[in-house]
């Protein structure tokens, strides 16, 4: 079905969520069956409600029919969509990897901010002059 959804897309995969659930702590949202190819446009509707008590320490994961593989969803610059950004009844339209299954976000104006923390990437120690061998 062509995606008539999102302005954002021009896609030929639109599908609807069948199933969101909160396991352990990722929220998993299912999509039909199928074969997902690699850099294939999927545009993803969250049809159910979502379950409460959602946050930001909760990513988010995509199930393929009966399959129980998780593909985390990603943001554009490779981040973790985390529960708190997805809404129900919205379209997300993404990319499909295989190499590093998974899938993209592209209209990332769909995603809501988080209130997840991320990390620092640690610098490392700068050398002192003494180290450097200058007396």
């Amino acid at each position: 079905m062509a995606c008539r959804y999102s302005p954002c897309c021009t896609c030929k995969n639109f599908v609807k969520t069948s199933a969101v659930a909160l396991t352990g702590n990722v929220l998993t949202l299912t999509i039909p069956e199928g074969i997902y190819q690699n850099k294939q446009r999927v545009c993803i509707c969250v049809s159910q409600a979502l379950p409460s008590g959602l946050n930001g320490t909760q990513t988010v994961a995509i199930l393929i029919g009966s399959n129980t593989t998780q593909y985390p969803l990603r943001s554009k610059s490779g981040n973790a969509i985390y529960a708190d950004q997805i809404r129900s009844r919205k379209v997300y339209c993404t990319i499909t990897a295989t190499d590093i299954p998974s899938f993209t976000v592209q209209n990332t104006e769909a995603i809501c901010p988080t209130t997840h923390v991320f990390n620092n990437i640690p610098t490392a120690s700068v050398p002192t002059e003494t180290a450097k061998g200058v007396k």
